[in-house]
């Protein structure tokens, strides 16, 4: 059926990236993947993207993780909103192996820092990042400028008019911001030129409107992350 002809055709793209790294990249530090790991939390869906790092990278390169939305679905079964995200959560980390909902870590002495949704908004959509850990966030980013390094920030929903899926006229309905903390956050970001934000959520293809902002020496810089599975354009087609 339809629905089982786009699943394997997912899964084909996937395994197709995953092998072209190995090709053309088998000595890379690391595979960063920025959210929509799964097209929903459920075991049959884990195990089928396991199977397919199995079947391709292995443990060869390692993996790093960050959470997005689609991580968050299905909304059934759960006596409350705070119990169904604890849930999605704890899946997301036992299936990943990341270290926690939001860490960092370095690579060649680079700072490499994934963010995390701490609440269930809008189905998971927006991204919610308590002051808990955006008070680390900013720790982490001074750390990384006080010792004359980069920090590459992985967060799944893109800060307003930063990369194509976030601006206002790309032939689709106004967005709303999708990210709850979107004005702090890009203060922080733009102080820190040192820092490179890596978003997505969008699905977008690289030849959109604004695949990158860049920041020059004097702020932080955005790309957008280049979607395996399926690519939407800037008309919503």
């Amino acid at each position: 059926n339809d629905e089982e002809a786009k699943i394997n055709s997912h899964n084909e793209h996937i395994k197709q990236t995953l092998n072209d790294i190995l090709e053309n990249d088998s000595d890379s530090s690391g595979i960063f993947v920025n959210g929509d790991i799964v097209d929903g939390d459920t075991p049959e869906r884990w195990a089928n993207y396991k199977s397919i790092i199995a079947q391709t990278v292995g443990d060869t390169i390692p993996m790093y993780y960050t959470i997005g939305n689609h991580e968050l679905r299905p909304h059934t079964g759960y006596a409350s909103e705070e119990e169904e995200h604890s849930a999605h959560i704890e899946n997301y980390i036992q299936n990943t192996n990341a270290e926690a909902l939001y860490y960092s870590h370095k690579i060649n002495g680079q700072y490499f820092i994934h963010l995390g949704n701490e609440m269930l908004i809008n189905g998971g959509d927006t991204a919610y990042l308590g002051q808990e850990q955006i008070k680390w966030l900013e720790n982490q980013l001074n750390m990384a400028e006080a010792e004359g390094t980069r920090a590459y920030v992985f967060l799944h929903q893109p800060l307003a008019n930063t990369i194509s899926s976030s601006l206002p006229y790309t032939g689709q309905l106004p967005r709303r911001s999708e990210v709850a903390q979107d004005a702090d956050l890009r203060v922080i970001f733009d102080s820190h030129p040192n820092t490179i934000v890596f978003t997505g959520h969008g699905h977008r293809e690289f030849g959109g409107i604004r695949p990158g902002l860049l920041g020059g020496n004097d702020k932080a810089s955005y790309f957008d992350d280049g979607a395996i599975a399926y690519l939407v354009k800037d008309s919503g087609e």
